[in-house]
């Protein structure tokens, strides 16, 4: 997997005030099924995280599937977002952004997992 970030960042990339910062994961997907998305994300003891990040899953440059997430709540624990399905050998992009600044945009972690 790799991780892309841009606009401006704090040291070591755990968060952002920049209202254009986003945060890219690129995920191999090694075989064609559906999937579970989680995500994990540090806690917030000053509580100015985002109210309202934009989480989103790509494939082929489309969009799969795409969430509103305060990350104020449920952080420090993985959270199951969304189930997709995706295509084998062909990597997913899960995008995190803001459409307006609404607190600091923080690091986080995915997980994609295959349904049973």
């Amino acid at each position: 997997s790799r991780v892309r970030v841009t606009g401006d960042w704090f040291p070591r990339y755990l968060w952002s005030t920049d209202a254009n910062a986003s945060v890219t994961w690129e995920l191999d997907v090694p075989a064609t099924g559906n999937f579970i998305l989680s995500i994990r994300y540090p806690g917030d003891p000053n509580l100015d995280h985002a109210t309202d990040a934009r989480l989103r899953i790509f494939q082929h440059g489309a969009v799969l599937a795409e969430r509103r997430l305060n990350l104020r709540e449920n952080s420090l624990h993985w959270d199951q977002i969304e189930s997709v399905r995706l295509e084998g050998n062909c990597p997913c992009r899960i995008m995190l952004d803001q459409s307006e600044n609404t607190g600091s945009l923080v690091l986080f972690e995915p997980r994609l997992a295959p349904t049973r």
